[in-house]
């Protein structure tokens, strides 16, 4: 039997709703272990990449708000199972992984992608842990590119009024 369109998006659905129990249940997990919790980031930033990709006929926009919204469903989990240490490592992994995402989606040139986006994870991430030096190179160097354009467009603006 040939796979049909109705089928391919049912597949699809139930894909999405088993990865989603996983998902919870690694979460979970998370913050009870480290190493759960590294395994949690791989789950979430993978449910993340397919929400993104298996949604092409949607907006780019539409597709990467439905995408961060995976990574902060998650990070909302891992903050209502409590405050000890491993829950701290899963929030800080997943805050890599986010940043990651919209890393690689930066340099692709998807669409949808704001250099905003990453401005807020980044910012946000920053007031968890301030002194991530991972989290503070990769906002320096946005912060930095992000004013140097904006003085070449401030400068191409007045040459050409």
């Amino acid at each position: 039997m040939q796979p049909t369109a109705i089928n391919a998006v049912s597949d699809l659905s139930n894909f999405a709703k088993l990865y989603a129990d996983l998902l919870e249940r690694s979460i979970t997990a998370a913050s009870e272990s480290g190493a759960a919790a590294a395994r949690a980031q791989l789950d979430v930033a993978c449910f993340a990449a397919f929400e993104y990709s298996s949604r092409e006929g949607e907006p780019p926009r539409t597709r990467l708000d439905r995408a961060l919204a995976i990574f902060d469903g998650a990070l909302a989990r891992v903050a209502a199972t409590g405050g000890g240490a491993c829950s701290a490592v899963a929030r800080e992994l997943l805050f890599e992984a986010r940043a990651r995402f919209l890393a690689f989606l930066a340099r692709a040139g998807q669409g949808g992608f704001r250099p905003a986006d990453t401005r807020e994870s980044l910012e946000q991430a920053l007031r968890e842990s301030p002194s991530h030096t991972g989290f503070l190179c990769r906002y320096a160097h946005g912060e930095a590119r992000a004013r140097i354009e904006n003085r070449l467009r401030l400068q191409l603006e007045g040459a050409l009024a």
